[in-house]
């Protein structure tokens, strides 16, 4: 599943179902707009294990609501 895949109107259910974190829904918006996670650890100030496992969460969580 590639993440920058999804449509806004996707995107937009997705959150809405996914209960996702604070944090998990920056990754996934960022993710979104088709940033690295090295870039997005940068851009929210966490390390790139923090991102990579946030990023992890966030397919899981896609995954249940698919």
């Amino acid at each position: 599943m590639k993440i920058p895949e999804f449509t806004k109107r996707e995107m937009e259910y997705l959150i809405e179902m996914c209960n996702f974190s604070e944090r998990e829904e920056m990754v996934f918006r960022l993710r979104c707009k088709k940033y690295t996670l090295e870039k997005i650890a940068e851009k929210i100030h966490v390390c790139y294990k923090t991102a990579y496992r946030d990023n992890k969460k966030v397919k899981e969580k896609i995954i249940k609501v698919l």
